[in-house]
């Protein structure tokens, strides 16, 4: 430490000296006195931020180096001299200001800067929905055709674009397996290729007619190396048809794998096995190269050079060439030596010098050189070759014919942990074994679900990507960026209206499944409302196009106008000109409608209406009844309560089954959702009828069970259901809130309950649904409604129902309104 250091350090508060000297050996000693000196005049005004600063350093400096932590670092004291928590939460990166400097200042591209871009130039080239995940996050937010993984962040050089085009190859080759069928290998087109090399099973083939990698591997005693060289096979393929398909990207392909060959770990190897093994990585990047080999391997690596010269220089083979190519490299593996390499003889192995009589053998003349190579594959445990970055890792997947019971559908789980391999390195024995047991019990997902893909990063990209939630760990509910737990959870940011920010990926909905009890109680209010349901049936009736005037006289039509023929018949009759116009048809006018009801099922739903007591409108703890329990033991099977017993839930759930019953009429596309939860990290979000799910008796029983949770988190669940109704392709589309109150939840805001930041943040919620496209309309039983929905909807529409006991009526009426 120089002597300003030691003044600095001096004048800093201790917490933030501690805090430093845990994160000091992960900078550079140059930077101490700058970092430190920009600690003590962020501690001059809160510490906790000083203290924030510090331990997001060494994140920032591997984004941005020295100068730029200086440049974001005098950003966040902007922030922090017009609001402290805003000024925390920016050095904590839980705003998305700081993110975005971060990403302007560096010349690094992280992924969720340019993943919609990605995404749909993969749509383009494959016509196929790809989704563009990190290897850790958890696929089965939306669903796709593919999915893809890529690195969170890349700084592989000095400029954004020459990032960028490191992304763009990595998703070319990423997607080019999909499109040029990798998995698709036809099993009896290498059958007899696999009987005349003697390569055959230890056990009967199971998948023998199956067209697929999963049913290939199980030919091989060694189904591990079987699926190193296929992958460096058909990734070399995959290169040679995206040079002549995709010319526009050819040079930067070529830049590539010129890089990739030069970070290739020295030839150094322990066995015979792991040096032919990398050679093969090596000729499948398709660059001219030599290297150093044991003299005893050069013969084989001329007809390994031989063999993969034919992928590349074709570029034009489907996967079940592929496949023949790596039983004829498999062969070359017989009979090496077990032991270590020895110390010499060694030679040079050229692939600019390779044997003209060994270049121009035919592959049948190779195959019958290779036929008299020793036999016997060693089986035993081996290191794969370290991985090329930009291609990723390759997956056994299964195939259309046989897909799993989550395949396709929005319930998958996630990827699977071989997707987090890192890229520079093998995986781990366990690992491969699993990927491959997994693929013969045909139990990954379909050909499609998941691409070639995870580890597309090096190790110090991966430590960047992730270094946000590692160097700042969210140890509580006050603080931290959260991470998904499942492929039913979802991540959300929050709006901070004191910093006028988002908080990052700041909480998380789970999407849990309701109990399903009996259909009886929907027949049951049907029942009870009969009168209502009805009239309102009468009203929806009118929405309905089916059910629409005629247009009459036409000159053609659907049908024969009645009164046009008999009028036709008098006329001819009467000897008159006929009119030819006797036919009708219903107008053309079409109902394009999508709409989600969004319920509040927080506790204090279990409120209820006291009739008897002659107070309609007040609110009152169902326990204070005192007939409420009397009443209840004597009618225990009961669904339908007497209105004096009647709680706000039961009011939501009777209009939810008249509002059905009422758009089953109309033929609009709805979904049901309800939510509840405690705190940020556990905001459950409860599908009760989806889009494009059929009124059936589980959809009836999961209403039936609809009842009183916990808090109301609004912001998190606007934000899922808006992601449900993206996916509706109709021209309206409509979210519609039904609550009982404001919202509140536990750990709203830093102080516990902050009523400005929930409504805030709802009223951004709404806004974002708005800007997407979305008509939102908010509904609230609390007579105090107007105090704050003015303030949450602005120039969005919103109701407040005063009389709670007309919500029956008042939710299918407001309905019509909105999508007449």
């Amino acid at each position: 430490m120089t002597p300003d250091s030691d003044h600095i350090q001096n004048t800093t508060p201790p917490e933030v000296v501690a805090d430093f000297a845990t994160v000091s050996s992960s900078l550079p000693r140059s930077l101490h006195g700058s970092i430190l000196e920009l600690a003590a005049e962020i501690a001059s005004i809160s510490t906790d931020a000083a203290a924030a600063f510090i331990k997001t350093c060494p994140f920032a400096f591997g984004r941005v180096g020295g100068p730029g932590i200086t440049s974001w670092a005098r950003a966040g004291l902007d922030i922090l001299d017009k609001s402290e928590p805003g000024g925390i939460a920016y050095f904590r990166l839980e705003m998305g200001r700081s993110v975005q400097l971060l990403d302007a200042l560096s010349p690094g591209v992280s992924l969720d800067s340019i993943r919609p871009l990605l995404e749909t130039y993969c749509l383009a080239l494959s016509g196929r929905r790809t989704t563009i995940i990190s290897p850790r996050e958890s696929a089965g937010a939306s669903p796709a055709d593919c999915t893809m993984y890529l690195a969170s962040f890349v700084s592989r050089y000095t400029t954004k674009p020459d990032n960028f085009a490191w992304y763009k190859v990595a998703a070319t080759h990423q997607i080019a397996h999909v499109e040029f069928a990798s998995h698709h290998i036809e099993a009896g087109g290498v059958a007899e290729l696999g009987q005349e090399l003697g390569i055959s099973p230890r056990s009967p083939i199971r998948h023998n007619d199956r067209p697929g990698l999963a049913a290939f591997l199980e030919r091989f005693e060694s189904p591990r190396l079987a699926l190193d060289i296929f992958t460096m096979v058909e990734d070399a393929r995959i290169d040679g048809l995206i040079k002549r398909h995709y010319r526009g990207i050819a040079s930067a392909v070529g830049r590539t794998q010129d890089e990739a060959l030069e970070a290739r770990p020295p030839l150094s190897p322990s066995r015979h096995r792991d040096a032919l093994l990398e050679i093969l990585a090596r000729l499948s990047l398709g660059r001219p190269g030599r290297w150093p080999v044991p003299a005893s391997l050069l013969p084989r690596l001329h007809l390994a050079a031989r063999i993969m010269n034919e992928v590349l220089a074709e570029g034009g083979y489907t996967a079940s060439d592929s496949a023949a190519a790596t039983m004829r490299l498999y062969r070359l593996f017989g009979g090496l030596p077990t032991g270590d390499v020895p110390a010499g003889p060694w030679d040079t192995f050229d692939t600019g010098q390779i044997p003209p009589e060994i270049l121009n053998l035919s592959l049948e003349d190779v195959t019958r050189m290779l036929k008299d190579l020793p036999g016997g594959i060693d089986t035993s445990p081996h290191d794969s070759p370290a991985t090329v970055a930009y291609r990723g890792t390759h997956q056994p997947e299964a195939t259309p014919e046989t897909p799993t019971a989550n395949s396709g559908t929005e319930n998958a789980e996630g990827p699977s942990d071989s997707a987090e391999q890192p890229a520079d390195g093998a995986s781990e024995e366990d690992d491969k074994t699993s990927i491959l047991t997994v693929a013969f019990e045909g139990e990954t997902r379909t050909e499609d679900a998941q691409v070639f893909g995870a580890a597309t990063a090096n190790l110090e990209e991966t430590a960047m990507a992730s270094g946000r939630k590692e160097v700042i760990p969210a140890d509580t509910d006050e603080e931290g960026a959260l991470e998904k737990d499942g492929p039913l959870s979802f991540l959300y940011d929050e709006w901070d209206y004191r910093s006028g920010d988002y908080r990052l990926d700041w909480c998380r909905v789970r999407q849990v499944p309701l109990d399903e009890g009996s259909p009886d109680f929907f027949e049951e209010v049907l029942e009870e409302h009969e009168q209502l349901a009805k009239r309102l049936g009468r009203r929806f009736e009118e929405l309905n196009p089916e059910n629409s005037h005629k247009v009459k006289r036409l000159p053609d039509g659907e049908d024969y106008d009645l009164d046009a023929v008999v009028d036709a018949v008098i006329a001819r009759k009467a000897g008159s000109s006929i009119d030819p116009r006797v036919y009708w048809r219903r107008n053309k006018a079409e109902r394009e409608v999508s709409v989600a009801f969004l319920l509040d099922m927080s506790s204090s739903t279990v409120e209820y209406i006291n009739r008897i007591q002659g107070v309609p409108l007040q609110m009152v703890s169902v326990t204070e009844h005192r007939d409420y329990s009397d009443w209840l033991k004597a009618n225990p099977d009961t669904r339908i309560r007497p209105m004096e017993f009647k709680r706000i839930i039961d009011l939501e759930k009777e209009s939810t089954v008249l509002l059905i019953r009422a758009l089953e009429m109309v033929g609009d596309s709805y979904a049901i959702y309800g939510f509840s939860g405690h705190g940020r990290t556990n905001v459950e979000f409860y599908p009760i009828k989806d889009f494009g799910e059929p009124l059936s008796d589980r959809v009836k029983g999961r209403i039936d069970t609809i009842t009183p949770m916990q808090g109301t988190r609004m912001g998190p669940a606007i934000r899922h259901t808006v992601s449900r109704l993206k996916l509706c392709n109709t021209k309206s589309r409509i979210l519609f809130l039904i609550s009982d109150g404001r919202p509140e939840d536990h750990g709203y805001g830093k102080h516990g309950l902050q009523r400005d930041y929930a409504a805030q943040d709802t009223r951004m919620a709404l806004l974002e649904a708005k800007r997407s496209g979305i008509t939102p309309f908010c509904l609230t039983v609390d007579r105090a409604g107007h105090d704050y929905l003015g303030a949450i909807c602005e120039d969005m529409s919103y109701e407040v129902v005063c009389d709670i006991e007309s919500l029956p009526l008042c939710l299918p009426t407001l309905y019509s309104k909105l999508t007449a």
